[in-house]
């Protein structure tokens, strides 16, 4: 598979950018730098989650992050993933040769390749080689087991 440039990018929320096992609901180290970067670089961001948007929202404002992303689709918008309709409705007129798609679950990566964005997993200090291996398996381009190496793959992307 060739990698098309990447002009937009589509971040899952719990077990992505959200440490959500944790009461306190905080974003991964270096998530912040992240999106912080990305923003200042004009890449158009998005987040599509299960979460219901409002609690996304709520979230995301806490962490000081929302301002950073175009529109969220929770799972109270469109159809559960792994169906794209989340993506179609966030995406609408976008290549989704020039999407890629950011998750922590299968769905996300069944759900970006059908919708025909590349799709990227995230195990974050998970170092899980049968994790990893199913990713690959629905579709994943890559597997990332930091931000930072999330961050050094996507400088070199867009």
């Amino acid at each position: 598979m060739v990698l098309e440039k990447i002009t937009h990018i589509v971040f899952d929320h719990d077990g992505t950018l959200v440490d959500t096992t944790k009461i306190s609901r905080t974003l991964y180290p270096g998530i912040k730098e992240l999106l912080m970067e990305l923003n200042q670089r004009g890449i158009p961001m998005y987040v599509w989650t299960a979460r219901d948007k409002k609690s996304t929202q709520e979230i995301l404002s806490k962490q000081g992050v929302l301002s950073f992303f175009i529109d969220i689709c929770g799972g109270d918008s469109a159809a559960r993933k792994p169906s794209a309709e989340g993506l179609e409705y966030l995406l609408s007129g976008v290549n989704a040769q020039n999407v890629i798609v950011i998750g922590d679950s299968i769905g996300d990566i069944i759900g970006a390749k059908s919708f025909g964005a590349t799709a990227v997993a995230v195990l974050w200090d998970k170092k899980d080689e049968r994790a990893e291996a199913a990713f690959i398996q629905a579709g994943a381009y890559k597997t990332f087991f930091s931000p930072q190496e999330l961050k050094l793959f996507l400088e070199k992307s867009i």
